[in-house]
C-alpha cells in the first residue's frame, strides 16, 4: 500500500521511508523488474510521469534503466517523503497534487510513460474513472499507461486465521479491494489497445522458497498492521468493526505477533494485478 499518512516527527518518516522502500523492494522483485510496458530503454528524450509517487523511489529506479536526460515527475497529495540525506537527482522532479485535481495544461499528451501503483482501492468507482481519465489525458500518442492494484482474493490457508483477519480489516478500509480485476476493461472502454493483464502471486513467509523474500514479505504486512493500530481520528478502527470480526481487544493489539507466527506457519499469498495499455497513435 502507498503512503497514506504524513509525519513532521523525524522517526516516524524515518520508518515510512523504510516501509515504501520495502514495498518497492517485494514489488520489483515479484514482477521481474520494474515496468511491463514495451516503452524503448534506450531511447533518450522520454518523459515519464509517476502517480502517487510516495517517496519516489520507483523513478529513482527507474532512471538507472533509462537514458541520461530522461525526465521525471512524481506528484503526490502529501509533500514526497525522500531519504534523508539523499536529494532526487535534477532529472527527477516532484509536484504536490491530487490525483482528483485537474492537471496541468502541459502535461496533455506529454509522458511516454504513465505509472501508478496501489492507490485506486483508496477510490469509489466513479473517482476511479475520474483519475483513470486524468492519467489517460497525460500520456503522449503512441505511449503507454501501466498501473498495478491489489486483490481481495483470498489465496492463503484458511487456518491462517489472523492471517485472514489482514484482509478482513482491508475490506473495512479501502473502498474498491477489487478495482485491480477490472482495470484492464476500464482502459478499453477509455479507448486504449494492446492491452495486457497480468495477476502475480506474492509468496510470502514460508510460503517462498526464497527465505529472505519470504521474511520481507512478512515483515511488510506487519508494518501495515502497525500503521493501522497506530491510526487515528475518522481513519481508525471502531471498537464494533473489530467485534464485527470477531477480533477481540487483546488479539488486536497482538494482531502483528498472531500474523507473523500464521506467515510463518502455513502457506500464505496475496494476488496482485498489472495492467498496462497503449493510447492509440491517432491519439483520443
Amino acid at each position: 500500500m502507498t503512503k497514506l499518512y504524513s509525519s513532521q516527527d523525524p522517526e516516524e518518516t524515518k520508518d515510512e521511508v523504510n516501509r515504501l522502500q520495502l514495498q518497492h523492494e517485494l514489488i520489483e522483485a515479484f514482477c521481474n523488474g520494474l515496468v511491463k510496458a514495451p516503452i524503448d530503454l534506450t531511447r533518450a528524450g522520454q518523459r515519464i510521469l509517476d502517480s502517487a509517487t510516495a517517496d519516489g523511489y520507483w523513478m529513482r529506479r527507474m532512471q538507472t534503466i533509462m537514458p541520461p536526460g530522461t525526465e521525471f515527475v512524481g506528484f503526490d497529495i502529501l509533500p514526497v517523503v525522500q531519504h534523508p540525506g539523499n536529494p532526487f537527482p535534477p532529472q527527477i522532479k516532484t509536484v504536490l497534487r491530487s490525483v482528483l485535481d485537474p492537471f496541468p495544461a502541459e502535461w496533455t499528451n506529454a509522458y511516454d510513460l504513465v505509472h501508478q501503483r496501489l492507490l485506486l482501492v483508496l477510490f469509489s468507482d466513479e473517482e476511479v474513472a475520474r483519475i483513470l481519465q486524468g492519467l489517460i489525458s497525460c500520456v503522449k500518442p503512441g505511449g503507454w499507461i501501466q498501473l498495478f492494484e491489489g486483490s481481495g482474493k483470498r489465496l492463503h490457508d484458511p487456518r491462517a486465521k489472523y492471517f485472514g483477519t489482514f484482509y478482513d480489516l482491508a475490506a473495512r478500509k479501502l473502498q474498491n479491494i477489487e478495482v485491480g480485476a477490472r482495470l484492464g476493461e476500464s482502459l478499453r472502454k477509455a479507448g486504449l489497445v494492446n492491452i495486457h493483464h497480468e495477476t502475480v502471486d506474492f509468496n510470502i513467509g514460508c510460503s517462498n522458497p526464497d527465505r529472505e523474500l519470504g521474511a520481507k514479505g512478512a515483515e511488510n504486512i506487519l508494518s501495515i498492521i502497525h500503521m493501522w493500530q497506530n491510526e487515528t481520528g475518522k481513519t481508525q478502527l471502531t471498537v464494533a468493526s473489530r467485534e464485527e470480526i470477531g477480533l477481540s481487544e487483546e488479539e488486536w493489539e497482538n494482531l502483528g505477533r498472531l500474523a507473523l507466527q500464521d506467515m510463518r506457519t502455513y502457506r500464505t499469498e496475496m494476488r496482485y494485478h498489472i495492467v498496462w495499455a497503449q493510447k492509440p497513435v491517432a491519439g483520443l
